[in-house]
């Protein structure tokens, strides 16, 4: 009988750390792909705005260039945006000639494009 007590507590003692493991590592991570993170990180608010000088841009992939790789949030909200899309695991970038990029508040959100 005392082994098998024994048994069962060894077991509901690793059932517990095997829960914390899984816990522990699911913690806030960012997500990533390919070293770009998600803009689904962000909080709709940080998008909003009333007129396009209220915009600014955050990365989101390595080696950003085109409007594709920004993500256009309103400036009070900017470098909490830029750090949680903040590119990782990024290599040297190659020199680019990227074009200029417009903010742009359309329907009261946030956008970049690279047309004025």
């Amino acid at each position: 009988m005392d082994q098998l007590r024994r048994r069962s507590v060894g077991m509901a003692g690793s059932l517990l750390l095997a829960s914390l493991a899984i816990v522990a590592c699911s913690g806030s991570q960012k997500p990533k792909t390919n070293g770009e993170q998600t803009t689904a990180a962000l909080q709709e608010s940080w998008l909003q705005c009333e007129a396009d000088t209220d915009c600014d841009t955050a990365a989101y992939k390595c080696c950003s260039c085109d409007s594709g790789d920004y993500r256009a949030v309103n400036k009070s909200h900017a470098r909490e945006a830029r750090s949680r899309l903040a590119p990782q695991n990024c290599t040297d970038c190659p020199e680019m000639d990227c074009p200029k990029l417009f903010m742009h508040c359309r329907s009261g959100r946030c956008e970049v494009d690279d047309q004025p």
